[in-house]
């Protein structure tokens, strides 16, 4: 099995999220997490921190399970299920996500940095 490692770094600018045209938060407060498996890089993911999130997100009986990070739980915004996803306890070698938000790109949002 290839190895699968993630590059985390905070973030160096700030970052915008988008919910069509409507500007839902902008933060600086963000983690940028670069994924590899093997020899597949794939595109970097802003991880939110919590306190920058001041959406109301609602519950979801959604959870998944990623190797690298662990167990994943889903919140839903709006009218729209499983609309964000965080790892309250990561496993230890991407401990620095817990917690954070990442914003599911498939389902209407737009995740940009603020340059």
């Amino acid at each position: 099995m290839p190895d699968h490692t993630a590059t985390i770094r905070p973030a160096t600018s700030r970052y915008r999220v988008y919910l069509g045209d409507e500007l839902l938060l902008e933060t600086d407060q963000v983690l940028e997490v670069q994924e590899r498996l093997g020899e597949r890089v794939f595109p970097i993911v802003a991880y939110i921190a919590p306190g920058s999130v001041t959406l109301e997100l609602g519950p979801s009986d959604t959870s998944s399970t990623c190797p690298l990070k662990g167990q994943a739980e889903y919140r839903s915004f709006r009218d729209i299920a499983d609309a964000v996803w965080t790892y309250p306890h990561p496993k230890d070698t991407v401990a620095e996500i817990a917690g954070h938000f990442g914003f599911d790109t498939s389902k209407g949002f737009r995740v940009e940095r603020a340059e």
